[in-house]
């Protein structure tokens, strides 16, 4: 950290005045909840917002196709519309500035330079939180652990010439939780980490450089993707750690063209016994196509295959029958033996009113029209459908619901289910549940805002015994009784609520003072109610809110 520090220092000596830089956005950051609120009033028909993270460039156009609405936004959205597209600086910078020359010379970022043809900026990324968890239900009632979390790194980002972009950010990090998960090295949302003592220990880096055209852009790293309308997506949610990728985009008409060429992680190691072997690589690749329609309809298809090296070593890395970009995933693989999981998926969106969208998506891990209606266990699907609202200016509403049946995303060997390093790729209840959410987020002004979202999930656990279909990590053929009479919500009843709820107030340009209260409750039909709740005050820099699901 102290490297990092230094390198800050010098950049703040050596480099000019910035302009604006370039990169990529987070998942759900303030700028995209931005476009997404305008986009539900009407005034982004054509925007492409279903393909998370955006890259800079993309918002920036975005942005500069609101300026013919400008007259008819609010005051707080007039004054946002300015601070992203960059012509008024960011809240406390100039008074920053004038002390320190060289930090916020731009207005926005606290170390930033740029010529005619390439800019950067450096930002720091900081959470530091604290609170006290306490039992309300369940063993141990009334306990109050102290809870925090230390998170401390770097964010670079910039632009090269006309065409070129980057993005870097690193951060190590520390969390005391109220209870800890961790297996085979890995917990919940962080990929490869250490629990000692109910504290989380990870490192965590992305990384991604990209060129971007008019019609067509390339990308090269390691991110969080969601693709998709709701906010836990079946297709691709951010809810696993970041992985690697190629991202091929292609934009015209009403079209948007998306092909997507992954690299996960197994979530345990060949023969596991230390948290520092090599995990097994699995692939995937991915397409998906959303277009525009009159009546202000938006539809999508989309497939994927998770695929690995099989147990016999015929195919071993990354298998060039699914690298082109534009066929159909499910014919190669039935080409290639049918030996891989294949999802296919398809969505619409419409928007009855301005301030109005109603969608539906639906995924299929396997399907047969015959057996429909005797519940047998390879029809694998998820429903997911909700309405999302806009009805007074700087609100937002998210309601969803999805139904995921059992073995959902499973496959006949854990290598090749839809997971990266333990989490879920999909939808983060997991199969044989159904899942409610609903979100609310108010921009009261340009500098505070309120939000709380609520997720109730019922499922049926797996009993030891007996696999139910809840765990996608478990092979579809073990434990399994019979091929037919597998109903959502079989086995052991559970009961989850999670709920989060914020206040939070910008204090210099993506620095927050907030102030958060977490909600967690599991009732098991077995193992009776365990019920958390935590309150907490944190400081969070250069990074959206670190949720413990979306």
């Amino acid at each position: 950290m102290r490297r990092v520090l230094v390198l800050v220092g010098l950049l703040a000596v050596a480099l000019p005045v910035a302009a604006q830089v370039d990169g990529v956005l987070q998942v759900d950051d303030g700028l995209y909840r931005f476009l997404f609120r305008q986009q539900l009033q009407g005034r982004l028909p054509g925007a492409h917002l279903t393909h998370q993270p955006l890259s800079a460039g993309d918002a920036q156009g975005y942005l500069d196709s609101l300026l013919v609405h400008r007259a008819r936004l609010s005051r707080v959205d007039q004054q946002l519309l300015d601070r992203y597209r960059r012509t008024e600086t960011g809240p406390g910078a100039d008074w920053v500035n004038r002390r320190f020359a060289r930090l916020y010379s731009n207005g926005h970022d606290l170390i930033g330079a740029s010529d005619d043809d390439w800019s950067v900026s450096v930002n720091p990324i900081f959470v530091g939180s604290w609170g006290l968890g306490r039992r309300t239900a369940g063993k141990g009632a009334d306990d109050a652990p102290a809870v925090w979390q230390n998170t401390r790194g770097t964010h670079i980002a910039g632009s090269i010439g006309p065409w070129f972009f980057f993005e870097g950010r690193f951060t190590e990090n520390s969390q005391r939780v109220v209870e800890g998960i961790s297996q085979d090295g890995s917990v919940p949302r962080r990929g490869f980490a250490k629990l000692e003592d109910g504290v989380y220990n990870w490192m965590d880096a992305v990384g991604v450089v990209g060129a971007r055209g008019k019609y067509l852009e390339a990308r090269f790293g390691r991110d969080r993707l969601r693709w998709g309308h709701a906010l836990a997506s079946p297709y691709l949610s951010n809810y696993a750690p970041a992985f690697d990728h190629v991202l091929l985009k292609a934009r015209f008409w009403r079209l948007e063209y998306v092909s997507l060429f992954s690299g996960y992680s197994s979530s345990r190691a060949p023969g596991f016994v230390r948290g520092d072997q090599v995990r097994r690589r699995k692939y995937g690749s991915t397409h998906r196509l959303a277009v525009h329609l009159p009546g202000r309809l938006e539809v999508s298809i989309f497939e994927t295959v998770v695929f690995a090296t099989d147990s016999l070593e015929v195919r071993e890395r990354f298998d060039l029958s699914y690298a082109n970009p534009v066929i159909f995933l499910r014919a190669v693989e039935r080409d290639r033996g049918s030996p891989d999981n294949v999802l296919l998926g398809a969505s619409a969106a419409w928007t009855p009113v301005r301030g109005a969208r109603v969608f539906v998506e639906l995924l299929l891990d396997e399907f047969k029209a015959d057996a429909v209606g005797k519940e047998w266990w390879a029809n694998k699907w998820v429903w997911n459908w909700g309405l999302h609202a806009a009805p007074v200016d700087g609100l937002t509403a998210r309601m969803e619901v999805a139904r995921l049946r059992p073995f959902m995303y499973s496959h006949d060997d854990e290598i090749d289910a839809f997971v990266h390093f333990g989490d879920l790729l999909g939808h983060p209840a997991g199969p044989n549940a159904w899942d409610y959410t609903l979100a609310l987020d108010w921009q009261v002004s340009p500098r505070l805002r309120l939000a709380s979202t609520t997720a109730v999930t019922r499922r049926g656990r797996n009993d030891g015994a007996i696999n139910y279909g809840s765990d996608p990590l478990i092979d579809y053929e073990a434990g399994r009784d019979d091929d037919f009479g597998h109903a959502i919500l079989q086995g052991i009843r559970q009961r989850q609520i999670l709920s989060e709820s914020l206040v939070s107030f910008e204090l210099l340009p993506t620095l927050f003072a907030e102030a958060a209260l977490r909600y967690q409750s599991l009732d098991d039909a077995e193992t009776g109610l365990d019920r958390w709740v935590t309150p907490f005050l944190q400081l969070q820099w250069g990074m959206p809110f670190p949720s413990e699901r979306w």
